[in-house]
Formats: C-alpha cells, structure tokens, sequence
C-alpha cells in the first residue's frame, strides 16, 4: 500500500490523476494541491509515500519542492510530471531527488501503476537497508554489552559510526515496572516499546535501544566532547522523561531506570551498564550484589513441588510462605532476578490452574497486578501472587473426579478443600449445603462408597503425607495444619491408613526421594 498526494495548477491533470488513482487498489490518494505551498502543508500533515508533482507549477514549483523534501530529509518519493520530452528540460529536479518523470500526453492508467510498482519497491528496499544498517548497530550494542565482542572486520567497521564513535557516554539501564504485562504480551510488547523509545532516540539523533531480558533495557548515549556531567545528567533526563512519558502514554507500561556516565570506549560498556542495573537493584530493593557475580535466577525444583502441593491442599498460610521464600531468594540477583522469580512462578501457578480447574480469564488476572515500582517491590510482587493464588484456589476445584458426583456432593467435597485445617463436623457441613445431617450423610455415603467422617479422614491424611514430603514442619505441625486437634488420634489415623507412622513414613521418603526437605 502507498500513500500518495498530488500537485498540479492544471485542472484537467486533477480529474485524470484523481480518476486514475482511483483504479489503483494498492494506492491510497491522501490528498491533492493547486500550488506549491499547499503540497508543502500536505507533505507536512500526510506524510505521503509519494508526490506526483508538475514540474512547472507556481512557486515554489517542482523543483523547489522536491530540493525542499531533500533539505528536510522527508521520507517522500517525488514522481514529476511534464510537458517536455527532453531528459535536460527535468534533469534538474532528478538531481535533487525526484526517482523518475511521466510526460502528461503519456499519462494512462497503465504506465502511472507501472511507476508506482517501481516506486513501492524502492521504497520497501530502502526501508530495509535502513532496519538492517539499525539492527547491525544493536546487534554490535549487544556484543559490547554481554562482552562478547570480537576483532573482526565487520565489529571494526561499526566502531567508527558516530553511535560508537564519540567522546563521552551515557549507559542507562531502563526496566518496565509492571512486569506482569511482559508476561501476557510478550516479545510484540517489547518489541513496541523499543520502537517507540528508539524513535524518540532517533529525533534526538543520540542513541540507540537493545532489550537485554525481562523487561530490561539498554540505552546508550553519546556526547561529541566532554560537557561535563551535570550538563550531560540534563540531557539524559530530559530525553528519558520523553521516554518514560510516551511508553505510559502509548503502553501504558512504567519504567525505571538509572544510568552511569563514563570516558572510554564503547567495547567496555558491559562493566557500566551493570553499575548502572546495581544502582537501580539499590534504589528498589536495597540489595548489595555484586554485579559481576549475578547469574539467572530459577526456582529450585523443591521450591516448585512444594508450591503446587500447598495449591493442591487449599493451604493459603504454606502458599505464602513459599512466595516469600522464592522472591527473597531472587532478590539477591537484583531486579532482574525478582522479575524472574515472579514471572516463573506466575507461568507455574498458572500451568496448575490451567491443568486442575477452569481455564482463568487472562483480562480477569491482570487486575490483580498492579504496577510495581518503588522500595517495596517484592512485598509488592508476594501480595498480587498471593492474590493470584488464592483466586487459583478458589476456581481450581472442581476437577474431573468431582464431576462423577452430584451437586450437593461436589460443594461438599469442594467445602473439605479449603476447609480442612478447622473443625468440620457432619452438622456444619449440611448446614452449608442447606441439608439434614442425616439426608447429606446418607447420600454422601450412597455416592463415595464411604462414610463422610472415612473421606474427612482420608483426605486430611493425604494432605499429611503431601506436608511430610515436602515441607520441613515438625509431626505436630503437621497434624495442626491437616485439622487434627489431639496429636495422638493423628498419629493413629496415620497409621491405620498408611501402614506405618508418620515419622517412619518421612524415614522411608528421605532415603530414596530426591524431594528430601532442604
């Protein structure tokens, strides 16, 4: 698709352009000029891909135009019209710029599609060298930043462009806030932000963008000659305020960032570029790590199961603990490495609702995430997982067993979930279903096979057994947290339905299981 307007004193020239524009379906006719200043104004509001131009009409005509498009660095192709079959008579204006000419008795519908078939492949082409020329230089940015640059002609070409080529430097390190929109948009949302802050860069003529890993980002900027740095701490904040106020506005995406200004060549940027991510790790999280010894944070495999089965047991006080845990580990690995942590328990926590209860709505799930920036961060980060989880917990049980039951049994088997840590008696729960004691037992017992004090039992036990695999409480905590009140009737309970003791059954788990407690 291409944009084009066109300029022409000659009203007949109008009707037929008009006409024949309207027959090319890959062309959209942007608008139209009499003179040469409203082609002017046109140029400046549409922005059209190209101009078809009369060469000889009132000022400025279309040479002045097309030297105009060429001072200002337009990004508009200029097709010109003429009266004159002589190439001298429009060599002029080709010299400024314009790509080719059409005589207007030649004019049809067939030769003016052919010109701009030619035009729109030029300018795709163009369009191209330009990303590949700008994705080598990130690439190159990249290299320097990981300190894996090499000596090789290429990296030694991209050396001496005036991005890598300057006197003074500036490596900020910009991190998106809201991270939780990382998650449920993606490479097109980092994409889009390094757009946006890479257009601003351009405007500036200073800078180029790279995204480093989770919502992190690098920016550097150069000065031609040392102005001194409070002058330099000016222009860095003014072109990051111009960052920060479009990605809000456009993405509603919140960034931080802090930055390190130094004198020494580009190839080095690695070592300033992680001073400048310490510095913001201190601002947010008030860590002391050093950068040079930070590596990826992953939840360890313990960490994992023992999540997922304080899910399964409904066990909100276990959940929360483990949240605090995983975010307090990552903390030592800096923000970067609490955004990990949250996002791989996010993936985790989400992969369990997914498997054992209805699919949750991702617009739904957003809600509970706000924007997180500030000095409480990860408490931050442990409330809206937290809040994640119990939504989890409180959509996540009807799974396929339950649905070989009725209604009235399903609720009351959804009931023992959450509820199995506190005194639940026959009364209690047929009360809640709105039952007779003795109706709700009967039927209990018609559709399980058991009794509901047998099921109360057997699945307060296996919630037991999941505690003493996987967590390192104490025999007596884990009868508190699994609803038995006297500990010697757990004790029985245990072993009349597992074989043997609680304490022998942790024994046999930690001899052969690879999941033995830290």
């Amino acid at each position: 698709m291409i944009g084009v307007i066109f300029a022409d004193d000659d009203l007949l020239i109008h009707n037929k352009l008009n006409m024949m524009l309207s027959e090319i379906p890959d062309c959209v006719l942007l608008g139209s000029a009499t003179n040469g200043e409203e082609a002017i104004a046109l140029l400046q509001s549409k922005k059209p891909d190209l101009l078809i131009v009369d060469i000889e009409m009132s000022e400025p005509n279309g040479i002045e135009i097309t030297r105009y498009i060429k001072k200002y660095n337009i990004p508009t192709e200029v097709l010109v019209l003429s009266n004159f079959d002589a190439f001298e008579y429009v060599r002029t204006v080709m010299q400024e710029g314009a790509v080719d000419y059409v005589l207007k008795h030649q004019l049809n519908t067939t030769l003016l599609r052919k010109k701009l078939q030619v035009i729109e492949t030029k300018r795709d082409d163009n369009i191209i060298k330009r990303h590949f020329s700008f994705y080598a230089k990130q690439q190159f940015l990249l290299k320097c930043l990981t300190d894996n640059i090499e000596d090789s002609d290429e990296n030694k070409l991209l050396a001496r462009e005036k991005e890598f080529n300057a006197s003074c430097y500036a490596v900020v390190y910009m991190q998106i806030a809201n991270f939780m929109m990382l998650f449920e948009k993606g490479d097109a949302l980092i994409q889009q932000a390094m757009n946006i802050t890479n257009s601003i860069l351009l405007n500036f003529d200073n800078g180029i963008c790279v995204h480093l890993k989770n919502g992190g980002f690098a920016i550097l900027l150069r000065e031609t000659s040392y102005v001194g740095h409070a002058k330099m701490t000016t222009g860095i904040k003014k072109i990051m305020l111009l960052i920060e106020s479009n990605l809000t506005r456009i993405l509603n995406l919140e960034v931080l960032y802090e930055y390190e200004i130094f004198i020494d060549k580009v190839s080095n940027i690695g070592k300033y570029s992680r001073l400048a991510m310490t510095k913001l790790d201190g601002k947010i999280l008030n860590a002391h790590t050093q950068a040079d010894e930070r590596e990826s944070f992953s939840i360890n495999i313990h960490d994992e199961r023992a999540l997922i089965n304080a899910l399964c047991r409904a066990d909100s006080t276990e959940v929360q603990n483990l949240l605090t845990k995983i975010l307090g580990s990552a903390m030592s690995f800096g923000v970067a490495g609490v955004i990990e942590g949250a996002l791989e328990t996010y993936r985790l926590c989400a992969r369990f609702r997914d498997q054992f209860g209805p699919p949750g709505n991702a617009k739904l799930m957003h809600s509970v995430f706000p924007k997180l920036k500030g000095k409480d961060f990860v408490k931050e980060a442990i409330t809206c997982l937290y809040s994640f989880c119990i939504r989890i917990i409180e959509r996540s049980y009807q799974n396929d067993s339950q649905k070989a039951y009725s209604d009235h049994i399903a609720n009351a088997m959804h009931y023992i979930r959450l509820n199995y840590t506190i005194d639940i008696s026959l009364d209690s729960i047929a009360e809640f279903l709105g039952l007779s004691n003795v109706y709700f037992s009967h039927l209990f017992k018609q559709e399980t096979g058991i009794t509901f004090s047998s099921y109360l039992n057997k699945y307060r036990i296996d919630m037991a057994k999941d505690i003493l695999t996987f967590t390192n409480h104490s025999l007596m905590e884990t009868a508190e947290k699994t609803g038995f009140r006297n500990y010697n009737y757990f004790i029985q309970k245990f072993r009349k339905e597992v074989g043997v003791t609680p304490h022998k059954f942790r024994q046999a788990i930690s001899k052969y299981d690879d999941r033995k407690p830290d």
